[in-house]
């Protein structure tokens, strides 16, 4: 919680506002994570676990993540 007032963020108030869901969603985007590593073998391993993991980071950032301009 330090970085609600930590300087240079593009974090959004809504992760504070809805933090078990931010917390869920971190959670899971680390399962997953550790799930694409243990499956990573080769290029065509990694191509295969990436898209879940960029899902949930794309999904992260569109609720809690401000746009750049």
């Amino acid at each position: 919680d330090d970085s609600k007032t930590g300087g240079g963020t593009a974090a959004l108030p809504a992760i504070w506002q809805n933090k078990a869901d931010f917390n869920a969603r971190f959670t899971k985007f680390s399962k997953d994570v550790a799930e694409a590593i243990a499956k990573t073998k080769d290029e065509a391993s990694f191509k295969e676990v990436a898209p879940k993991v960029f899902e949930n980071c794309g999904g992260c950032h569109e609720l809690y993540k401000a746009k750049s301009s």
